[in-house]
């Protein structure tokens, strides 16, 4: 979790604990005020799923932050082509460590 910005390590923890691969975070500010060009403007935390599971690791993704008492915005992409090809990203967006319930 080193490598992991520490605004967001609780979050990409949860979702690791509940089973989502996780690829990529960011609190949306570090690394845009650092200048980097490919810096994500929002809160985000990006995990691998399996294309014919897209909707049901969305749906149960929903799920669970409304169980935690969470807001944030859940969606779920695929792209067929690419360096990549036949892939699908859910994402978690809009939730750093700060919105979480004190433990």
């Amino acid at each position: 979790m080193r490598d992991i910005m520490p605004t967001m390590r609780r979050t990409v923890a949860q979702m690791r604990r509940w089973n989502f691969v996780t690829t990529d975070s960011g609190d949306g500010v570090t690394n845009v005020e650092a200048g980097m060009g490919c810096a994500i403007a929002f809160p985000h935390v990006f995990a691998a799923v399996l294309p014919g599971r897209m909707v049901e690791a969305a749906d149960e993704l929903r799920e669970r932050m409304n169980a935690a008492g969470m807001a944030g915005s859940v969606e779920v992409s695929y792209s067929p082509d690419g360096e990549m090809p036949r892939h699908a990203v859910i994402a978690l967006l809009g939730v750093t460590d700060a919105d979480w319930p004190k433990p």
